[in-house]
């Protein structure tokens, strides 16, 4: 389906914006599931720590980001320059110039309809960089160190689903706290984030789902849980006018052109416009 901007001016306006989708994992499936339908050709494959993306594994575009410098510029090549900052600040057109320059000039997200991030290595990157930078060296208050990680994790978040503003669906993966101990207590799943990233992660999102293996109808399936009112107490959020099912397959392709779909039908301007909240029951 066609998203990007419209080449007939005598057909209706079409939808030009991109997805932004946040998805917490449990630690048995990380995002594998989730790129088996992508199609190589249109799809960037953006690795954050913990190991690297085997051309086996995805034989498309990939990026690996293993330190948080990285990180920063790789975001700025997503999400594009922000012509709103000062040429000095990260992410702003500047930066992503010199970026994209130092690439040599060729853009990675030419052509790319959709980019998915394994985020689960994020927030260790940033420790680690923040741990070595010298105005904390010798410092102890744990809250503004917290403070200070988790303003620079959200700035991140933010400029990486700019990428939306240029048609693009973009996908960021976290895992879940999950354990065998809260498998036989009442307590839900949480996601492995500070409070503060988890509510910007909800906010900004159109999209916040958890991919699990539930019960359902007397079998385990592997799933993309979409209601936040599921009885398995997973964190979710998504509009009803999208009309998506309880549980949907891990099936990134498809879901999106269900997405799409949606918003052309209802020929909303933008995707969500219901209030949302983490299910925070238990």
């Amino acid at each position: 389906m066609e998203t990007r901007n419209q080449t007939n001016r005598d057909c209706p306006p079409l939808y030009t914006m991109g997805i932004k989708g946040g998805i917490f994992s449990s630690p048995e499936h990380d995002f594998w599931p989730l790129i088996q339908s992508l199609p190589t050709t249109v799809t960037l494959l953006v690795n954050a720590g913990l190991g690297t993306i085997e051309h086996g594994q995805f034989p498309g575009q990939t990026l690996q980001a293993h330190d948080w410098p990285y990180l920063v510029d790789l975001a700025a090549l997503i999400g594009g320059g922000n012509p709103s900052l000062n040429g000095d600040l990260p992410f702003s057109s500047q930066h992503h110039a010199s970026v994209l320059q130092a690439v040599g000039g060729i853009d990675p997200t030419e052509k790319v309809e959709t980019i998915l991030i394994r985020g689960w290595g994020i927030r260790a990157i940033l420790e680690w960089h923040c741990h070595g930078l010298p105005e904390w060296a010798g410092k102890d208050n744990t809250t503004a160190f917290q403070h200070f990680q988790n303003t620079l994790l959200v700035r991140l978040l933010r400029q990486i689903f700019r990428a939306s503003l240029r048609g693009i669906h973009v996908w960021i993966t976290f895992p879940l706290k999950y354990s065998t101990e809260m498998e036989r207590s009442n307590s839900h799943p949480a996601p492995d984030l500070p409070g503060d990233v988890i509510h910007e992660l909800m906010c900004v999102s159109d999209l916040v789902l958890s991919m699990a293996d539930v019960w359902k109808d007397g079998s385990s399936q592997t799933a993309l849980i979409t209601d936040r009112h599921n009885v398995w107490g997973y964190p979710a959020k998504a509009s009803s006018a999208l009309s998506l099912d309880p549980l949907e397959p891990t099936d990134i392709t498809a879901l999106t052109s269900k997405i799409m779909t949606s918003i052309l039908d209802v020929a909303q301007v933008e995707p969500m416009k219901d209030r949302f909240s983490v299910n925070s029951e238990g």
